[in-house]
């Protein structure tokens, strides 16, 4: 997440960096990793903004799933 939060702050490109941190974290895709990672409230909104406005179009949006 510290990771995941100070690439946020540089203002980097999230979905690019998503497959080095999968590789870093030794997860064989990305899935992995976002059902490791932790959202903060803080960052949840600004993230997910981010993403559909670059991505919406393309990526279809993941079901919610509750634990």
């Amino acid at each position: 997440m510290h990771t995941l939060l100070r690439w946020y702050r540089e203002g980097a490109d999230l979905q690019a960096r998503m497959p080095v941190l999968a590789t870093y974290l030794g997860h064989a895709s990305i899935d992995g990793t976002q059902d490791y990672l932790q959202m903060t409230a803080e960052l949840y909104p600004e993230i997910v903004s981010r993403s559909d406005a670059a991505f919406s179009d393309v990526i279809p949006r993941r079901p919610w799933r509750s634990s």
